[in-house]
């Protein structure tokens, strides 16, 4: 508790923290920690085919929800309440391709692109879940880190974007995710 001319401060130990922590001068890690999201989309070039299947429901439209990727959102510096979305997925070069899919489906590596993208604002996918917060700081900086490292041939059903958002997820937060488990219509390989 602060007394008499004792001021708050706000420290950026983190980047983007702006909670008052008091004397103490600390960050605490929870009010400042970026949020990680995974979504569930289109394959590219089959955002036709999810707009189709949208007439036949709601459910007929998870079944082309096979592409995922991960969001960070984070604080801007400076501002209590403004916000940053950046969206890291990992697909093939020349992804609608005709020789692109003939090599996926018959079990082969292909190149693969590592996506970057700045977003104004949170986006709105139909399949969308917040897997938790990250554990080290500048979260977005981190996911630049380990695309790096990120080997960049795709191999569907073994290095593809699932696992791509499966071990940014994780070395982000902490937490090993199974994809095909939060996206039901996962489990069911229907494009195989």
């Amino acid at each position: 508790m602060l007394h008499g001319s004792q001021a708050l401060s706000f420290p950026r130990a983190h980047g983007s923290c702006l909670r008052a922590q008091g004397r103490s001068g600390r960050c605490c890690l929870r009010a400042c920690a970026a949020r990680v999201y995974i979504a569930a989309t289109p394959l590219e070039g089959m955002e036709r085919i999810d707009s189709m299947l949208g007439a036949l429901g709601r459910s007929a439209q998870k079944l082309a929800a096979l592409h995922t990727m991960t969001i960070i959102e984070e604080n801007i510096d400076g501002e209590a309440d403004a916000k940053t979305y950046t969206l890291f997925d990992f697909l093939p070069v020349n992804a609608t391709a005709p020789a692109t899919a003939a090599s996926l489906l018959a079990g082969g590596k292909w190149p693969g692109l590592k996506r970057e993208r700045q977003l104004r604002r949170k986006p709105a996918y139909r399949h969308q879940a917040l897997v938790g917060e990250a554990i080290v700081p500048q979260a977005a900086d981190a996911a630049r880190r380990f695309n790096e490292t990120w080997d960049p041939d795709i191999q569907l059903l073994r290095h593809d974007c699932h696992h791509h958002t499966a071990a940014l997820v994780e070395s982000l937060t902490g937490k090993s995710i199974d994809v095909w488990r939060l996206f039901p219509v996962h489990q069911r390989t229907v494009w195989l």
